[in-house]
């Protein structure tokens, strides 16, 4: 959060520390000096790379549900039906090609139902939402039926679902919040 604002302060610290370095050495052999700077930055520059191939390969399986969840919503909806998500809409719109959207607070998702007639509402637990959205289909479940749910099998063998899809069986849900 911090790390962009502070950037310019870390460059100018470490520019001031080389230069400290560099000078201190060259007194002795220009040459040295280069060599020295040169090995701090190729270090420096290893040590980036060294991580951001660490964080990328860790990153691989994340999401891995949301292109095949697109997918499904694509092959089963029409262009013009639109699509709510509880959170995160862009990955799905990406995938599904669909108009994907999301309303906070839970007030205001009641009145867009009832105004948009969505097809499916889509709950993913791979972006931070309040915890109202995860509950929304089992509080209206007059309303919502669950057609699909996606998996992710963890390292340890786990399999938890990550992605779920529900579709919109009626769209008086406000005052009507009985699972009945």
């Amino acid at each position: 959060r911090w790390l962009m604002p502070t950037s310019l302060f870390i460059f100018i610290i470490t520019a001031k520390g080389i230069d400290l370095i560099y000078s201190s050495i060259k007194n002795y052999s220009k040459y040295i000096a280069i060599g020295v700077v040169g090995l701090i930055l190729l270090t420096g520059a290893f040590f980036s790379l060294q991580h951001a191939d660490f964080i990328t390969k860790i990153k691989v399986g994340t999401y891995s549900q949301d292109p095949p969840a697109g997918k499904w919503l694509k092959e089963h909806t029409n262009k013009s039906d639109i699509i709510f998500s509880n959170n995160e809409a862009t990955p799905f719109t990406f995938y599904s090609e669909r108009k994907v959207t999301w309303f906070n607070p839970e007030s205001e998702l009641l009145k867009k139902i009832k105004e948009m007639k969505p097809k499916y509402y889509v709950v993913s637990i791979y972006y931070p939402s309040d915890q109202w959205t995860y509950e929304f289909p089992q509080k209206y479940s007059k309303y919502l039926r669950q057609v699909q749910v996606f998996f992710e099998v963890r390292d340890n063998g786990e399999k938890i679902p990550v992605v779920g899809i529900y579709e919109f069986i009626g769209y008086d849900l406000e005052g009507n919040n009985s699972t009945g």
